[in-house]
Formats: C-alpha cells, sequence, structure tokens
C-alpha cells in the first residue's frame, strides 16, 4: 500500500512537471496559440540569447486531416498594454501526407522587459 501512494504520488509530480501549460517561467511570458481550421499549434518553447528571443514549436495535424498541410506561423510579441510590439512570420517543415507534425523556429529582436505576452498563429493556405 506504501509502495503504491509512493508510485502515485511521482506520477502525479511528472505530470505536473511535464505539462507545457501556457506559460514560459523563465521569462514569465503568457504564451498564446491560435489554431486553423487544418492544424493546431503544439509545444512552443522560448529561450533567451542575449537581446534575442527565440521562439520554437510544433504545429500538428488536425485529426482527420489528410493530404499535405500548408500554411505559415505569425508569431507576434505583445506588450502589457496588448499591443504588438515585434511580428514575424515563419515557415515550418514540409509536413508530408504521412507527417503528424512539423517544427518552426523564428528569432525575435526586441527588448524582453517591454513583453508579456507571446502570440503564435497558424495560417493555413
Amino acid at each position: 500500500m506504501k509502495y503504491l501512494l509512493v508510485i502515485l504520488t511521482l506520477l502525479t509530480l511528472t505530470g505536473c512537471a511535464t505539462q507545457n501549460g501556457e506559460r514560459a517561467d523563465r521569462d514569465n511570458l503568457a504564451i498564446e496559440k491560435v489554431d486553423s481550421a487544418i492544424a493546431r499549434i503544439g509545444i512552443v518553447t522560448l529561450a533567451r540569447d542575449g537581446s534575442d528571443l527565440h521562439v520554437r514549436g510544433t504545429v500538428l495535424r488536425r485529426f482527420g486531416e489528410r493530404g499535405s498541410v500548408d500554411g505559415y506561423v505569425h508569431i507576434e510579441a505583445l506588450g502589457a498594454d496588448g499591443g504588438i510590439l515585434s511580428a514575424i512570420d515563419t515557415d515550418y517543415g514540409r509536413m508530408g501526407t504521412r507527417a503528424r507534425s512539423a517544427s518552426f523556429s523564428a528569432v525575435l529582436k526586441i527588448d524582453h522587459a517591454s513583453v508579456t505576452r507571446i502570440r503564435v498563429i497558424h495560417h493555413g493556405s
């Protein structure tokens, strides 16, 4: 019984620790994901490199969607007032007919202190 309790506790803690959620803890930035009709935004990570903000993530095919998933990812850095401070469009790796996901990355050159939220939007074409 004691071992079962320990195992359940560890599984619960592991689940909480691996949940990406909508927050980038290191930068304390909220990440807003906006899906399209054909694909959704998966995991998004942020990393600082000097004055640059690296945004990486995945685009996932929607369940039941067939064929290639064309489009691009639009990334916005938003300030406290909700205004767009910086924006960039980026392509993702080709998602063929059998692939379930593709990755993207972009670099935003912006002052980190003024950014409060990152919005990642998939635009299908």
